[in-house]
Parts: C-alpha cells; structure tokens; sequence
C-alpha cells in the first residue's frame, strides 16, 4: 500500500488548497434535468488568461484530490501540466449513473442514454464554461467504473471532443461490452493528437483485467499510438482511482 500512502500524504500535505471553489446547478436539455458541478479555478486565476479545462465525472468522489493533483502539478518546482479549471460533473445517484453513462446496448430502460450525455457535456456544458472563462484548447475527460466507460465511449464516438481522455478501471463489461464487441465507431478515425490513459487494479472486480485486456489488444491493433494502459498494483476496483488520476494526468501531458 505504498502507493496509496504517498498518494494520501501528497492530498493532505503536500499540495495547495487555494484555488477558488464554486458550485452551482446546470439545466441540461439533453438529459431533461438539472446537473450539480463543482468548478475549481486556480491558484492566482486571471480572467485575462486563457486556462485548459479538466471535466470529472461522479466528482462527489473524485473532485477534491483531482483539484489537489492538478494543483500540485502545476507548482513551479513540478511543472509537469499547466494550471487549469477543473470542472466536477456530480451524479445525484446511482441511477443517474447507470442510465447516462452506459452506451446504447443493454437492452434496459434504465441504461443506455450516453449519447444525450455527450450532448450535455460536449455541447451544452463545455460551451457554457467557455462562455464564462477564457479556455484554450487543452480539455480533458476523466472518469472511473462506470465514469471510465463513457470517457471511453466519449473517445470513441466524438474523439475530437477532448484532447485527453483519463479512464480509471472503465466498466467495460457494461452494455453488453459493446465497446469490446464491435468495430469502433467511424469518429474514431479522427483520433489524432487525442491520448488517452487507462487502467484496471490488481484486485479489481471480476471480468475487468480481462476486458482492459481485451481493450488493449483493439488498440494495439490499429494505427494510432497515443495511448498508455497500467496495471494498478496492491488496489482494488475502488482505491485504484486515485492513483490512476495522478499517474494519468502525469502521462497525457508528457
């Protein structure tokens, strides 16, 4: 548990918390309902300035050390990314999870309406956040479980939307494992200067090493290259995310 030991004592101790925190209600459209978000600016924001943005999912759990790692990274005695907005994405419950963050496939009422997500995020929400601060064109999607299968499906169907694409231990088995059980869509042949990382925990849920698996050979088997896979040791399912947020902000931005 070395790992997650330095990653604890790195969120507690070694990074600023001074970035400026607001929280507010975005009416969406596309899903018919009204969505949480935590924004993060950061430390010594200037509105003059353009900043990239980092959009999180589920950020009820993620949000707080995301802003922790991305500030701490973009201290001057790291400077391995630039200081950015980081945007939190809250789930109201479960199964606002499970209805918007599965692709189309699984054959339940429940599940499936990731596509009138990527409407919310890609052109409702993103534009919104461009329109109140200055952005560049540095725009990442991190997700875990379930939040890591839709950044993945992001990847997949609108690949130009982001530039970096962060999935801690996807939910790759979901929707029927569409996403392992089909060509990819035609939008991945834009994937260019796109990287992405991903990830699954040594003790991870059953089926989940085998399907990162299985993802990583699709991709080794096409032309595009800027991808990074890690096998998360002595983590679960759970603890895996924190570590695979810091290792991958560190290798998208190498």
């Amino acid at each position: 548990m070395r790992l997650l030991s330095c990653l604890l004592l790195l969120l507690f101790c070694g990074a600023s918390t001074t970035a400026q925190r607001i929280e507010r209600e975005f009416q969406s459209k596309a899903l018919k309902e009204s969505v949480g978000l935590f924004i993060a600016l950061p430390e010594g924001f200037d509105a003059s300035k353009s900043y990239g943005v980092i959009y999180v999912l589920d950020a009820d759990g993620h949000f707080n050390y995301m802003v922790s790692y991305v500030d701490y990274l973009a201290q001057p005695f790291a400077h391995l990314i630039p200081q950015m907005i980081v945007v939190g994405i809250r789930s109201k419950s479960p199964a606002f999870r499970y209805k918007n963050m599965t692709p189309p496939g699984a054959g339940k009422d429940d599940q499936g309406n990731a596509d009138a997500f990527l409407t919310f995020l890609c052109d409702e929400l993103k534009p919104d956040v461009a329109r109140r601060y200055k952005t560049d064109t540095t725009q990442v999607l991190a997700g875990h479980s379930l939040g890591g299968l839709v950044t993945l499906y992001c990847m997949l169907k609108r690949p130009t939307s982001f530039t970096h694409y962060i999935a801690a231990s996807p939910s790759l088995g979901y929707a029927n494992g569409v996403l392992l059980t089909r060509d990819f869509p035609a939008g991945a042949q834009q994937l260019g200067k796109q990287k992405l990382f991903y990830s699954v925990a040594e003790n991870d849920l059953g089926g989940y090493q085998a399907n990162a698996e299985k993802f990583k050979g699709m991709l080794s088997a096409g032309t595009w290259s800027r991808w990074t896979y890690s096998f998360i040791e002595q983590t679960d399912h759970y603890s895996t995310c924190p570590a695979s947020f810091y290792q991958g902000l560190i290798a998208v931005f190498k």
